[in-house]
């Protein structure tokens, strides 16, 4: 979010051509949040969450992209895989 004074949440308009944008951070805060869903994040993560719930991020991101899909919206989610809430262990995994 923060690239030394840089607006890294404006990388992602150009990042998402290509790839599945996963922010990781310490600004969770709902604007932050919001602007990065809205900007195309795929998801986004505090960065003091647990590694697991990064790195499910990371797998259902992939997945998603290698079938061609969009992430889906989870309910009170402000971006479209927001592992801001449950456990990665309490989510399902996807096939």
């Amino acid at each position: 979010v923060d690239l030394a004074g840089e607006d890294g949440l404006a990388l992602i308009s150009e990042l998402k051509k290509t790839a599945g944008v996963l922010v990781l951070t310490s600004h969770g805060d709902t604007a932050t949040r919001a602007r990065a869903r809205q900007l195309g994040a795929s998801g986004f993560i505090e960065k003091h969450q647990p590694a697991a719930d990064l790195l499910s991020s990371i797998v259902d991101i992939g997945h998603l992209r290698m079938r061609g899909e969009k992430a889906p919206r989870t309910a009170g989610s402000s971006s479209q895989v927001d592992v801001g809430t449950p456990s990665a262990a309490s989510r399902p995994s996807l096939p």
